[in-house]
């Protein structure tokens, strides 16, 4: 009864509807929480004037082509246009990744919909509303969430011009145009989707009347990149020397399966396997996003082998995979040699088997890893974000902000950020150095020991993350705070961080 029921249209729009509104929630639920990520600092400091005045569209031009030729300038035009009429805030700066989420989900129930399988366009959708990789990175502030997007939109639109047997109106035409020109400008990476399509179109599309056509838009869209082509030849040499830690194409393979399934590698595995065998029993749309997938893993391993682009550490890149590879397994699921209630109570099964795995690989340390936040130790970063949003936190210049870490230094872009959002206040950071002996990391003013602190500062508030940092782990660091202060309450007490006041003891609150 219920799987006769998902075939409803009705309940169709509201499953999507569900799908749009967690990938939504999860985004807008890190806003004010996740400290800023390096990223999203890169991203800001080529938006922005001193990490806080937006620089107009022709300024945030010339500061990407400057100290940002490695990337494509529309997701940093986009943020500048954005933080124009919204301001500098974090949490406003990552709505706009949240927004690209919403439209990637959008676009590859769409795209999937070119098999006319709705049931299969939704676990399409379903896959990718729940694909951690692209959860993580659909509230930082970079383009990874728009890239999937625009990989979707240019699949769509070439297999419709490709397919139609009558005069298309000139918004199809237009829409092809602007989603090839447009990917490459997100992302260079997106020339990996075109390079799938390009060896399509070449050898295997049938000779319609509209191919010749669609060969012409291609050329000129991709004339349309010679302005900023230069740049991306520059760009490119000194960015990818990444020789040492590059994956061979097995280990591509299998860590593309183990992201793309929520560390389900196996159960990925499986379905090609599946899909391989029952190829011939495909549909013509179906065995079209099949072979471009196909295409585009080779593209991608043939480029890996010239230039090193796949590194564990920085799987980021590969979101570009998502809309092909999200389908692929509904289209695996869909081919399964079983009697048809069987096969639909598997697929239910398998889909919600891939939603739990979510919530375990979302906090694991394969993704902690394939994100880069292994590298950055983004764990041990004090979530300084979370304070920045109640106003009973009043900055002053004589009361810093302290935050501990029993191993850690704060970065330089951590610092540098927030600094600029607890003015007039100071961030002081205290964590053990290699003789277990604290150390203090001062931004504005030279602290050099804890004695100084105490002769310099009646009160301070105390920022720290519980999992990382405890009475323990830094029992000195703590007792030396309560043998010259008092605690006057705790402004924020959960999982991730804890925010506290305190004054000499001679003091009040």
């Amino acid at each position: 009864m219920i799987l006769r029921r998902i075939r409803e249209p009705n309940l169709q729009l509201v499953l999507i509807t569900c799908c749009l509104a967690f990938v939504f929630a999860t985004g807008a639920s890190n806003l004010t929480s996740d400290p800023i990520a390096p990223n999203e600092y890169m991203t800001i400091s080529r938006s922005f004037d001193n990490h806080t005045i937006p620089l107009g569209p022709l300024d945030t031009l010339r500061r990407v082509a400057a100290r940002s030729e490695q990337h494509g300038p529309l997701y940093f035009l986009i943020v500048s246009i954005w933080a124009t009429f919204t301001g500098n805030d974090l949490a406003t700066l990552r709505l706009v990744s949240v927004f690209c989420g919403l439209l990637t989900v959008a676009a590859v129930y769409r795209m999937a919909l070119i098999t006319t399988d709705r049931q299969l366009a939704l676990a399409a959708t379903v896959i990718t509303s729940f694909t951690s990789i692209f959860l993580f990175y659909s509230h930082e502030v970079r383009m990874y969430s728009l890239l999937p997007f625009c990989s979707a939109w240019v699949i769509w639109s070439y297999w419709g011009l490709l397919q139609s047997r009558i005069d298309l109106p000139r918004w199809r035409w237009l829409s092809f145009y602007l989603s090839m020109a447009i990917t490459v400008y997100v992302h260079y990476f997106g020339v990996i989707t075109l390079m799938a399509i390009a060896a399509y179109h070449l050898l295997l599309a049938r000779k319609s009347k509209n191919w010749t056509k669609i060969v012409l838009v291609a050329i000129a869209a991709g004339l349309s990149f010679l302005p900023w082509l230069y740049l991306t030849i520059d760009g490119f040499v000194p960015e990818y020397t990444l020789t040492d830690s590059r994956l061979d194409a097995l280990s591509v393979i299998e860590t593309l399966l183990d992201v793309y399934t929520n560390g389900l590698g196996y159960l990925g595995a499986a379905l090609f396997a599946i899909v391989i065998g029952r190829f011939r029993y495909i549909g013509p749309q179906a065995a079209y996003l099949l072979i471009l997938s196909a295409f585009a893993v080779a593209a991608a391993l043939l480029i890996n082998e010239l230039t090193p682009i796949f590194v564990a550490r920085r799987m980021r890149y590969s979101l570009v995979f998502l809309p092909l590879l999200a389908t692929s397994f509904a289209i695996a699921l869909a081919a399964l040699p079983l009697a048809k209630p069987v096969r639909q109570l598997v697929q239910l099964l398998v889909l919600c088997i891939f939603v739990v795995t979510f919530f375990q690989f979302n906090g694991s340390d394969r993704l902690y890893l394939y994100t880069e936040g292994a590298r950055w130790q983004l764990r041990a970063t004090p979530h300084f974000q979370a304070m920045m949003y109640h106003l009973s936190i009043d900055f002053q210049r004589d009361e810093p902000v302290v935050s501990l870490h029993p191993s850690v230094e704060l970065t330089a872009f951590t610092t540098t950020f927030y600094f600029k959002r607890v003015k007039p206040a100071s961030l002081v950071h205290i964590y053990y150095d290699e003789n277990a002996l604290p150390r203090i990391q001062s931004v504005s003013t030279e602290i050099p020991d804890l004695d100084t602190f105490v002769a310099r500062y009646a009160s301070f508030w105390l920022l720290y993350n519980p999992q990382e940092a405890s009475e323990q782990s830094m029992k000195s660091v703590f007792q030396w705070v309560r043998n010259y202060y008092r605690s006057c309450g705790l402004l924020l007490d959960d999982t991730n961080v804890v925010v506290e006041r305190y004054v000499r003891d001679s003091d009040p609150c």
